[in-house]
């Protein structure tokens, strides 16, 4: 994963985070399914974001 890349990530996951409550765990979750499409389980910043989110999806 690039920089640009975890950049753009990052601000998906912030947006979502600051975002109203009655969509944010389907985001969340389309989040997930499209960082593991893009990314694949070997990529370790993926992981690290991917696990970012399953931390918020828990609160």
């Amino acid at each position: 994963m690039t920089f640009g890349e975890m950049r753009a990530w990052t601000e998906r996951f912030n947006q979502i985070c600051g975002a109203a409550l009655m969509f944010k765990y389907q985001r969340l979750d389309n989040m997930l399914n499209d960082l593991v499409l893009a990314h694949g389980p070997h990529d370790d910043h993926a992981r690290q974001l991917y696990l970012a989110v399953m931390d918020e999806m828990e609160v």
